[in-house]
């Protein structure tokens, strides 16, 4: 009903029945100049229809957790299905890009996404970071195209998502959660965008009128301050019938039979003294707003006095309802200390029920508003409360904890060849070729880890042990055993290949997936304070991969003895002493022997000779690093690495520091592999000869999981426990 609801509003579209974007501003240009300048120069070079894969993703968890929703797939189809630019459209970037030549124009207005693949993870799945949420491939200058738009309407989907997701867990199963930001949203599009999302992540219920049009979302609301204020008195009323809720009879004078119900009320042994004269004016605005809505009367309380004037004056209200046959809805509650205000008006509403015999009238339901966010529920459940719903607004729909999510769109293969992002901070490079996703299970039900493997490389199988690494650090890898595999990356978009395309799903189903995923996973990864980082791997071939290519495409250094710039750059520190230090070093690393052996991969037996030489130092803490950064080098290179590497290094460590590589715990001597160390250890050094020499430290191999989750993992060859810690 919803997808039909937004498919009259916005057209049916022109590809293949999916409908056009649900806001209209998304259209071609929706993106970013650069995306066109560079599609012209592809084209200008020949490489326009060059066959691209880019991987869509984030680097980082938001809000301080350790968990993720996917939103905004849907968008994203809707997008590439109805992809066209107009006339119009073509005649501004004329204007706008005068220099460009007529065959460019001529091209753009012949492309479509007819030849574009888009395989994605379903939406409303919990996802991590690194692993992608869309794999889109196609002709390199049409997928530039989509860079921006595809950014545009999966960052903030899939951060409010996650957002209202959060505030599910903190609120609880039990509780109901209505979403009120529309007002605080950052514009129209906002407000739409963050009511639909906030259902997806976990709310009940909006009160974006427009969204609940637009997505069948359930609408939800009371009344204000300001019609509260708007009465005068009880004499405001003009109409003061009220028909019983099965028409049998009808009470001629509501109002008198609300003010008998506030005397009884007032005169009741157990409530006698809480209160003494209501506001009478409030009173006239909960008894006309009954008379509108007696079938779901829900009185905004706190205009001049929660318990000695809304509580009370509701209560009549309600009472008086429930004579015609009616039943209130509760109350809000919008400042003060809700807390306490939701305990004592709990106690009221008990109170009523033990006087009057109104059977559940002590479990009315009661709101509360108030710029809530997770750090204030939380800590009203920490002190205890009778809240049974929470209307959240500011704080969920801005995002106010963190502004963006930061999803990046990463190159990592054309024409078959993978490319590979470097960057110096390792949380940056981008995992290269196309790739395939799989969540593994555990015995106990929870996915244990997700790990990314070659596109032609064999799926993960049940039962049988499988090797998992961390994509940089070489000291993080575990066997597991997994119970379940589910691969994560369907076919949204075949494009021109034969690959049966996914439906796109309803909005609640959608949401049943979120709240399905969000109980399979283990608690220690969901929780608020210090969640337990959830494991995301690559296969052993595409590990070494990605150090092969790595190697393969960063430059290589060469450093001159008086080059003291270049030294500095390297990571290496004068004393901050009257000490003085001179060092002269060479370093080469020579990789050879690449060849592909035919899965889209390389295979490389490699040489590599590092030789450094004279250090010394007249001061505490000068280092000389150029040993460290040699044999490092020389351990990334992939493929059998000859005994000579290793005698080399070996003698060259010896020689400059005194120390025999053959007796520091976990490196060989002669003919052992050297232990990995990745990029972060570049630059450290390792320290002169008259001081300890220390290594990396490799961290202990312990269980993933918990309770019993451990019995998934086997032990590796050196015998030690599988897993790798935080």
């Amino acid at each position: 009903m919803a997808a039909a609801a937004a498919a009259a509003a916005n057209g049916a579209g022109g590809g293949g029945g999916v409908p056009r974007p649900t806001n209209p501003m998304v259209t071609p240009l929706l993106t970013d100049l650069y995306q066109f300048t560079m599609a012209y120069a592809y084209w200008k070079a020949g490489k326009h229809l060059d066959r691209a894969v880019f991987d869509l993703y984030f680097r980082k968890n938001p809000f301080g957790g350790e968990f993720t929703i996917f939103g905004g797939l849907e968008e994203c189809i809707r997008f590439i299905a109805n992809f066209k630019l107009t006339d119009t459209e073509i005649t501004f970037l004329r204007s706008a890009m005068p220099t460009c030549e007529d065959g460019f124009f001529e091209y753009l207005s012949s492309i479509d996404c007819s030849d574009v693949e888009v395989y994605a993870i379903p939406e409303g799945s919990v996802v991590f970071p690194k692993v992608p949420l869309m794999i889109i491939e196609g002709p390199v200058a049409v997928i530039q195209l989509l860079e921006t738009p595809f950014l545009s309407l999966v960052n903030y989907a899939s951060l409010v998502t996650t957002n209202a997701a959060r505030h599910r867990l903190v609120a609880g199963k039990s509780k109901n959660l209505l979403e009120f930001g529309l007002r605080r949203a950052q514009g129209p599009d906002g407000g739409i965008s963050a009511s639909r999302y906030c259902y997806m992540g976990g709310f009940d219920a909006t009160s974006n009128v427009a969204a609940g049009r637009l997505f069948g979302i359930p609408i939800r609301g009371t009344h204000s301050h300001a019609f509260v204020s708007s009465f005068m008195g009880l004499n405001d009323i003009i109409d003061r019938t009220l028909a019983s809720s099965d028409g049998s009879n009808k009470c001629e004078d509501f109002v008198s039979l609300v003010q008998n119900w506030l005397a009884r009320i007032k005169d009741a042994g157990s409530l006698r003294g809480t209160f003494r004269e209501t506001n009478l004016s409030e009173l006239a605005a909960f008894t006309s707003y009954a008379l509108a809505f007696p079938n779901s009367f829900l009185a905004l309380v706190d205009t001049y006095d929660v318990m000695r004037s809304g509580v009370p004056n509701f209560c009549a209200v309600a009472l008086a309802l429930n004579d015609m046959g009616y039943k209130a809805a509760g109350i809000r509650l919008d400042s003060g200390d809700l807390a306490y205000l939701s305990v004592e008006t709990r106690k009221f509403f008990r109170a009523i029920e033990e006087e009057f015999g109104f059977i559940g009238f002590g479990k009315m339901n009661i709101t509360a508003s108030n710029d809530l966010n997770e750090e204030t529920i939380d800590a009203l459940n920490k002190q205890g409360h009778e809240v049974d719903a929470f209307g959240i607004g500011t704080y969920l729909v801005t995002c106010y904890a963190q502004a963006a999510l930061g999803c990046v769109f990463k190159l990592v293969e054309i024409n078959k060849q993978p490319r590979i992002k470097l960057s110096e901070d390792v949380t940056k490079v981008s995992i290269p070729c196309k790739k395939r996703c799989y969540r593994l299970f555990g015995k106990e039900g929870y996915p244990l880890v997700d790990i990314m493997t070659g596109e032609d490389e064999p799926a993960p199988k049940v039962g049988e042990r499988l090797l998992c690494r961390h994509p940089f650090n070489e000291s993080k890898r575990a066997y597991v055993v997994p119970q379940h595999v589910e691969e994560l990356l369907k076919c949204y978009w075949p494009g021109t290949t034969s690959e049966p395309r996914e439906e796109l799903p309803s909005i609640n189903e959608i949401r049943s997936r979120c709240m399905g995923y969000l109980d399979r996973m283990r608690p220690d990864h969901m929780r608020r304070l210090n969640p337990t980082p959830y494991k995301v791997s690559v296969s052993a071939k595409l590990y070494d991969f990605i150090h092969f290519l790595w190697l393969n495409e960063a430059p290589l250094w060469e450093i001159l003895a008086d080059d003291h710039a270049v030294v500095e750059e390297a990571g290496h520190r004068r004393p901050s002493s009257t000490a003085s230090a001179s060092a002269s070093a060479t370093a080469s690393v020579i990789t050879a022997a690449a060849s592909s052996d035919g899965e889209g991969y390389a295979s490389a037996s490699a040489t590599a000779s590092a030789i450094a030489a004279a250090a010394s130092s007249e001061g505490e803490g000068y280092t000389s690093g150029f040993a460290a950064a040699a044999g490092g080098a020389a351990d990334w290179v992939v493929g059998e690495v000859e005994v000579l590497v290793a005698r080399q290094v070996r003698n060259v460590r010896r020689e400059v520091h005194g120390v025999d590589v053959a007796q520091q715990p976990g490196r060989t001597a002669g003919g052992g592999a050297l232990s990995a160390r990745p990029a972060a250890h570049h630059g450290r050094g390792v320290r002169t000869a008259t001081e300890e020499v220390r290594w990396p430290v490799v961290e202990p191999w312990r269980s993933l999981g918990s309770s019993g989750a451990g019995e998934d993992f086997v032990p590796a060859p050196d015998g030690s426990r599988g897993g790798w810690g935080r």
